[in-house]
C-alpha cells in the first residue's frame, strides 16, 4: 500500500496526550475523574470466583468480567472507557497461586479511545501469557492505551495495524509494560503517531518491528525504554519515517564483548528522516570490527543520529 499524504493521514487523528494516572493505582472513582463525563470502568479478573461474562455489566470490582474480550465488547467508541485487569502472581519468580491472562484479544475499529490497564503496583503483577504464533492484543482502533502488563511467552505481545478499511490501529500509547521471552514485542504495520514509553524488552527476538514487505511506522516516539539482549531491538524493515527514538538503553552481550551483533540494535535503513538521540548503547565507537557502532546499528542516510552515548565516547556519525 502506498503512503498517503501527510494531510490525508492526519485527518481525524487526535493529538497524543500523556495521562497523569499511574497504572494499577487508580480506583474507579479516580479514573472517572480524569475521563470525560459518562466514562465507564470495566473490571476483569478471571481469578475471582464471582467472575462471569454473560449478563454481567462488569462495572463492579466484586463481580468482575472473566475475559478482557468481554470488556472490550462492552466499551463504547471514544467514550473514555477504561478496562482494569486484576493482578495475578503468575510471574515466573512468584508463587504462582493465580492464573495469568491467556487471551488473544482484538480491539476492533469500532472501539477506539479505550484504556486497558493492569491492576497491580508494577507490570510484573499482571502477567499476560502469549502462546506461540498468537498475538496478545491486536489493536485495530485509534487512540488505544495499554499500560501495566508483562507480556510473556512465545508469540507477539501487541500488534498495531492500519489498512484504512477495517483496521485503524494507530495513535496508540503503550507504556510501563514488560515484554519478555517473546518472538515479537510490539509490531507496527502502517501504524502512525504512536507512543511507546517506559517499557522493558528482555530476550525478545524482535522487540519493536515491522515486517519485510509491510508498511512500517511513521511519526512514532520510542522513549525511556530498556532493551536487553534482544535479537533485534528496533527493526523497521517495512519502512520508518519521521520517528523519534530517544532516551533509551540498548544492552547486548555480543556488542559489549566485541562479538558480531549485526543490526541487533537499531535498524532504520528501510526508512528516512528519523531522529535518534540521547540513547545509550553497549558498543564501542566505529572501529571496523564486530559489535561496533556500525555493526550494531544501521541508519538511513537522511536520519539524524545525535549525541548517542557508547561505551567509549559520544557517537557523531549515523551508523552504516
Amino acid at each position: 500500500m502506498g503512503h498517503s499524504t501527510l494531510s490525508d493521514r492526519n485527518a481525524g487523528h487526535y493529538p497524543q496526550k500523556q495521562q497523569v494516572l499511574g497504572f494499577g493505582a487508580e480506583t474507579g472513582e479516580q479514573a472517572r475523574s480524569f475521563g470525560p463525563a459518562g466514562a465507564k470502568i470495566f473490571y476483569v479478573d478471571p481469578n475471582n470466583v464471582q467472575a462471569v461474562d454473560w449478563g454481567n455489566p462488569g462495572e463492579h470490582p466484586d463481580v468482575p468480567l472473566a475475559t478482557v474480550q468481554a470488556a472490550i465488547t462492552l466499551c463504547r467508541d471514544h467514550a473514555g472507557d477504561t478496562i482494569i485487569v486484576g493482578a495475578n502472581d503468575d510471574w515466573q519468580y512468584s508463587p504462582g497461586h493465580k492464573t495469568a491472562i491467556q487471551e488473544t484479544v482484538i480491539i476492533p475499529h469500532t472501539k477506539g479511545g479505550i484504556r486497558i490497564v493492569g491492576g497491580g503496583p508494577n507490570p510484573l503483577a499482571c502477567n499476560w501469557q502469549v502462546l506461540v504464533n498468537t498475538v496478545g492484543i491486536t489493536v485495530n482502533a485509534t487512540d488505544v492505551e495499554i499500560e501495566g502488563f508483562v507480556f510473556d511467552g512465545a508469540g507477539t505481545g501487541v500488534l498495531l495495524e492500519w489498512n484504512g478499511t477495517t483496521k485503524y490501529g494507530e495513535n496508540a500509547v503503550i507504556k510501563n509494560c514488560v515484554f519478555k521471552d517473546l518472538a515479537g514485542g510490539i509490531q507496527l504495520e502502517y501504524a502512525w503517531y504512536n507512543a511507546i514509553d517506559g517499557c522493558t524488552f528482555e530476550n525478545v527476538t524482535k522487540a519493536i518491528l515491522s515486517l519485510v514487505g509491510g508498511s512500517g511506522f511513521d511519526f512514532t516516539q520510542i522513549k525511556n525504554s530498556y532493551f536487553v539482549d534482544c535479537g533485534k531491538a528496533i527493526e523497521a524493515l517495512g519502512g520508518c519515517e519521521y520517528n523519534e527514538i530517544a532516551f533509551n538503553t540498548f544492552y547486548n552481550d555480543d556488542a559489549q564483548a566485541g562479538n558480531a551483533a549485526t543490526n541487533d540494535g537499531v535498524n532504520t535503513t528501510g526508512g528516512s528522516h528519523n531522529t535518534v538521540h540521547n540513547n545509550v548503547f553497549s558498543c564501542v565507537m566505529p572501529a571496523a570490527h564486530a559489535g561496533d557502532w556500525d555493526d550494531f546499528n544501521t541508519g538511513a542516510v537522511t536520519d539524524a543520529w545525535v549525541h548517542n552515548q557508547l561505551t567509549n565516547g559520544i557517537a557523531v556519525t549515523t551508523p552504516t
